[in-house]
This record gives structure tokens, sequence and C-alpha cells, in this order.
């Protein structure tokens, strides 16, 4: 994949960037968002630029997907601090960053597939893709592209028409 081929938006860098960017992507699929998350209410955008979302909807999205996760511990890794350290699952519910555990379990519960796109310098640079499956003949109907600037901060790519 060619980065040039997407359009960056600034997602704002509060801790909570990866969930207002799947948020923020899914309602653009038109995706069930209420129903992967749980929510109580249709979240509310308080702010275009950069992109962020009520905090009430990013409570109940963390609470989600910790609970989902809970249902088979064994099959995730413990979330990372900024340094690096591991901290424990229940912090995905107040301030663990995005992390890769978290980006397979919502692509699991959507069925929406999730690349990632690092870069790792002027000319060097990483795609991760992941998938609802260990499948490797699945293929994504719908997809959603992130950009992870410096190993915490996500914001969103949108492919170029």
């Amino acid at each position: 994949m060619d980065r040039k081929k997407f359009i960056l938006k600034i997602v704002n860098p509060d801790g909570h960037c990866g969930y207002h960017a799947i948020l923020n992507q899914f309602i653009n699929l038109d995706a069930d968002i209420k129903s992967i998350f749980k929510l109580e209410s249709e979240p509310i955008l308080k702010s275009s630029s950069p992109i962020k979302y009520d905090k009430k909807t990013i409570k109940q999205m963390r609470l989600s997907v910790y609970n989902g996760m809970m249902k088979n511990p064994e099959k995730y890794v413990e979330p990372t601090n900024k340094n690096g350290r591991n901290m424990p699952m229940d912090s995905i519910i107040t301030n663990a960053y995005m992390h890769d555990s978290v980006i397979q379990w919502i692509s699991k519960e959507s069925n929406i597939c999730i690349t990632v796109y690092f870069p790792l310098g002027v000319k060097d640079h990483q795609w991760q893709e992941f998938k609802p499956t260990l499948n490797t003949d699945f293929v994504c109907e719908k997809s959603i592209y992130l950009e992870n600037t410096n190993g915490n901060h996500f914001n969103i790519l949108v492919p170029k028409s």
C-alpha cells in the first residue's frame, strides 16, 4: 500500500485517540456502533478538527472492549504505557493507550478490518492488518485505516477517491 494514496485526518491527542479514530471511521462505514460497543446513546462529535467525541461514549467503548476481552483474557496481551511498561488489563477502561489486542478484539467483534500504518523513518514504514479472523483467505468487505505516528498516537487515514 502507498501512504500517498490517503488523506490524513488529525485526532485529538488525549490518550483516547485510537477510540476517537475507530469510532469516527465506523460511523463513516455505517457500522452498528451501538451494538458493537454497547452504547447507550448516539456519540456526540465534540470537534471535527481534531476529531474528538464525547467522554461518555469513549468511556462506554473502553468498558465494552474490556468486558469483551475478559471473556477470554488468555487470548490478549496486557496494555502498555508510553514507556512500554505493562499495565493491568483493567487500565483499558480508563487510560491505557490503544494497542494490538484491543484493535484485534474490535476487528473481530465488528467484522471490520483495521489496517494501521507505522512510519518508521524517512523512507521506512510498516502496514499491519487486523482481520476479524485468523483465516488468511478472509477477504475484508469493510476496512478502515489508521496511522500510528509515534507508537502511542493514532490519526485517521482516508483513501483518496
